[in-house]
């Protein structure tokens, strides 16, 4: 028979009535959900009644869902981890380990090194860290397994090279490597002039970063670049720039003289024929299209008349025409006019600085020009193996 249902019977009516009643059913347990009574099945069993996701054990201590009931509930899989259940809730705490010594994640066990620091590197016989980075990010750091830490440079000065009296050739070094870098160009003649080079050989406000691989050998032509002169040279320093504003040491050289195109280191009747030849297109050897660009204070990259003005001038004795390419002017040295910045004139015994954005030409400093040198071109012009320009 039916065990939950509460019976009556009517004798007037002679019929039985057979009354539902879940009471009957409550086996007094609260985990196994409320039972309740099915006048044909009888007492079915109740459901679950820890739904939550956050609390899905029941405890029939305390008639309650929770987080836990047993410490086995609370497994995180971690092994440097003690997992205990306290009143319904899982606690986690490091496993303890002797002084110097950290819990090893792979096993569990206490150790010298077990669990470094990631920015250190660990001694594995007294635990001792020492850490991984020197701060320079021209060097790469190495963690050895015995707890030692190796430097090893990735990065060097460039090779710097005056190739004319307005362009420069750089190479940043080593030039295998795959680290990538930026380049500084500096100049002690001008304090005020730090620009980066970018893949294109121009000068830029923002650093360009590239692997010594990618940039090869870089030109800066095209750019406000100051020639040196007999006295007193312009020596520009290009520095790598490895991140982080780290610079290595500088690679430096300096700019040929003003009109000085085959850089013999004069400027002769020799740099004249140059200069004619290649404006009817010959080829040179020794003056290359980069010495040839005189003209304009940014050179224009072809060969004109304005260039062959250019060399004529400065063999006549003309002063670089333009201004300084930052703060600086004119020093008077010895009759010679010589773009500067007046920290630096001041260097130099009986030098009168002019005062900054003073040009050099025409020379305000005194200085007698040479012979005009136009009736001395034809005796040279003749040369034997020239061939056209291509």
């Amino acid at each position: 028979g039916i065990t939950c249902t509460d019976d009556t019977c009517d004798e007037i009516g002679d019929t039985c009535t057979n009354t539902p009643n879940d009471a009957n059913c409550d086996n007094g347990l609260f985990c196994d959900g409320v039972e309740t009574c099915d006048a044909v099945s009888d007492c079915q069993p109740g459901t679950d009644p820890c739904t939550d996701p956050l609390l899905p054990f029941c405890d029939d201590n305390t008639d309650t869902c929770a987080e836990c009931v047993v410490n086995a509930d609370c497994d995180d899989a971690l092994l440097c981890t003690t997992n205990v259940c306290s009143s319904g809730t899982c606690v986690f705490d490091p496993v303890s380990c002797p002084t110097d010594q950290s819990c090893d994640p792979s096993d569990g066990v206490c150790k010298f090194c077990g669990d470094p620091p990631a920015d250190s590197c660990c001694n594995p016989i007294n635990g001792i860290l020492t850490p991984i980075g020197d701060g320079d990010t021209c060097t790469d750091d190495i963690c050895n397994p015995d707890g030692s830490v190796d430097y090893f440079i990735n990065t060097l000065p460039p090779v710097v090279v005056g190739t004319g009296s307005r362009a420069i050739e750089v190479t940043p070094q080593p030039v295998g490597s795959t680290h990538p870098v930026a380049l500084v160009l500096t100049s002690p003649n001008f304090p005020c002039l730090f620009k980066y080079i970018d893949e294109n050989g121009l000068l830029v406000d923002t650093p360009v970063f590239q692997s010594p691989v990618d940039w090869g050998t870089i030109e800066i032509i095209n750019q406000d670049i100051v020639p040196s002169t007999t006295l007193v040279p312009t020596v520009y320093r290009v520095a790598t720039d490895c991140g982080d504003d780290t610079l290595t040491d500088t690679g430096e050289a300096p700019t040929a003289a003003w009109g000085d195109v085959n850089n013999d280191g004069s400027v002769d009747i020799f740099d004249i024929t140059c200069e004619f030849d290649s404006f009817e297109h010959f080829i040179i050897p020794d003056c290359p299209l980069a010495n040839l660009d005189l003209a304009g204070c940014i050179p224009d990259g072809i060969i004109n008349v304005f260039d062959i003005t250019a060399v004529l001038d400065a063999f006549s004795g003309a002063q670089f025409p333009c201004a300084a390419p930052c703060n600086g002017g004119g020093c008077c040295i010895d009759g010679s006019c010589i773009l500067m910045v007046e920290s630096l004139c001041d260097t130099f015994p009986g030098s009168v600085y002019l005062g900054d954005g003073v040009l050099c030409s025409p020379n305000p400093c005194g200085a007698s020009p040479l012979p005009d040198p136009d009736d001395q071109v034809l005796e040279v012009r003749s040369r034997q193996g020239e061939q056209p320009r291509q």
